[in-house]
């Protein structure tokens, strides 16, 4: 599961997040720095996944906004990226930018997140797309260089 993290007051003005023994809980950078609140974490379920492996990758983006880890599943690997756009960050595409750039193929990955955009297609109260967002409608792919969105 990946999300957007609540933080909480745990005293001796530090903050923290929820943790559970039966998940493993990977976050963007390690340590974090004082200050910081990693917005997207990953949480792997220990009893579905009992034989997993879990390798984060700290330096791929060195953002507390995206997260990288390689997931060992059943001798399967999987590349997890969990993005968390902020508003201010213009069109949702340019999160994309550093995968593009990247040069490992993104093949066998999982990208998701919090993209922060409004659409009709999964926003009800939205009756038409904001003006700037580009994102395919249903049936159709954005395809860049190296990445396809569908």
């Amino acid at each position: 599961m990946v999300t957007e993290p609540p933080w909480y007051d745990i005293g001796a003005s530090n903050v923290g997040t929820v943790k559970n023994r039966n998940w493993t809980t990977v976050l963007p950078i390690n340590p974090v720095p004082p200050g910081v609140q990693p917005r997207v974490i990953l949480f792997l379920n220990k009893a579905l996944l009992p034989d997993h492996r879990v390798a984060t990758k700290f330096g791929t983006f060195n953002s507390p906004d995206m997260l990288h880890a390689n997931v060992t599943i059943l001798g399967q690997k999987i590349n997890i990226f969990g993005i968390y756009r902020s508003p201010s960050i213009g069109h949702p595409l340019r999160v994309l930018q550093k995968l593009l750039e990247w040069e490992t193929p993104i093949a066998e990955s999982i990208l998701c997140g919090d993209f922060n955009i409004s659409h009709p297609d999964w926003d009800a109260t939205q009756t038409r797309p904001q003006k700037s967002e580009k994102w395919p409608k249903n049936g159709q792919r954005y395809e860049a260089e190296n990445c396809e969105i569908s």
